[in-house]
């Protein structure tokens, strides 16, 4: 079966260590405090060049932080001042493929998958 993604991913993403597995107390970092589909895109979809020369699956895929905790400090940082809050997600699984860095996770998402409807709450800063 071809799994088809929400976004386009470049050749070989994600990569082989990702796994379909139900994905909890991840958090995703809003923009905005009232989110669409589009709050979740990754960077290679909105256009912003990849000065870091990141990983090109990672830059291909969407950012969830592990941790109430963890995200709340990460809010108070100057590199995510541009930042106004924060969703809980609850992620089930057959939604993407994920794979985790640390408390960082790069997600891919299966084209059927809604991200606003995994969301469990939103923080303001």
């Amino acid at each position: 079966m071809s799994l088809t993604y929400k976004e386009n991913l470049p050749e070989n993403c994600p990569l082989p260590d990702s796994k379909d597995v139900e994905l909890t107390d991840v958090w995703r970092l809003l923009r905005a405090g009232t989110p669409t589909e589009a709050c979740f895109e990754s960077q290679a979809a909105q256009k912003i060049e990849n000065k870091r020369n990141k990983c090109e699956c990672g830059w291909a895929s969407c950012s969830f932080f592990e941790g109430e905790k963890y995200t709340k400090d990460l809010m108070k940082l100057p590199l995510f001042k541009k930042f106004v809050a924060r969703a809980e997600m609850k992620v089930p699984a057959g939604s993407g493929l994920s794979m985790k860095e640390g408390n960082h996770v790069h997600f891919c998402a299966f084209d059927h998958f809604s991200f606003t409807q995994a969301i469990v709450r939103i923080e303001p800063k």
